[in-house]
């Protein structure tokens, strides 16, 4: 994708106002510095600039460890790390609730199974009245059971389907921020 000579302008002149600050303030121009200065100058990132206005109206200035700091809080790629971690983690578990759930609904599909089969055959070997009876009450409370327990799975389902929804756009998030960091935008990609 092509720049154009606007963008490409603007871009020089954020970095240069980004060593002018890093120049006065007596700084290493280090990358770190330079990507907190940057997007200082660029006014993309409000609550890094309420934090560094904060600071300097606070102490006069501000110091490289400091701005180390501000750099960790707003532009760590460990912290994406963590929260990609964390959600990952929280998928996971999801998806582990959700194979149990499975299981369970497959065992109980098999109770049952075994309930109808042993009710067919009782009721193939007898013509009593009284055990015919007994065997469908059996059978009526089993199935009761059944749906007892789909119904609660079929929550658990909808909530956990929910959860991972939730998840999927917190990760959408992440990786978004990821991509949309002004500095790492023009980094050439090694693949």
């Amino acid at each position: 994708m092509a720049s154009s000579a606007a963008e490409i302008e603007r871009t020089i002149d954020l970095a240069e106002s980004a060593l002018e600050r890093i120049k006065a303030l007596h700084h290493p121009a280090t990358p770190h510095n330079f990507e907190v200065w940057y997007t200082y100058a660029g006014g993309s990132n409000a609550a890094l600039n309420q934090a560094i206005n904060t600071t300097i109206n606070d102490n006069g200035t501000i110091s490289e460890l400091q701005i180390e700091e501000t750099y960790l809080r707003y532009f760590s790629a460990a912290r994406i790390g963590e929260r990609i971690d964390k959600v990952g983690t929280q998928m996971a578990g999801e998806i582990e609730q959700v194979m149990a759930m499975i299981q369970a609904s497959i065992g109980t599909a098999d109770d049952y199974s075994k309930s109808l089969a042993g009710a067919t055959e009782g009721m193939a070997s007898t013509n009593d009245r009284e055990q015919i009876r007994m065997i469908v009450e059996s059978l009526v409370s089993a199935t009761r059971e059944v749906e007892a327990k789909n119904q609660i799975m079929q929550q658990r389902l909808k909530d956990s389907r929910q959860e991972i929804r939730e998840l999927q756009e917190n990760l959408e998030v992440v990786r978004t921020e990821s991509l949309t960091d002004p500095l790492h935008a023009f980094e050439p990609q090694v693949f």
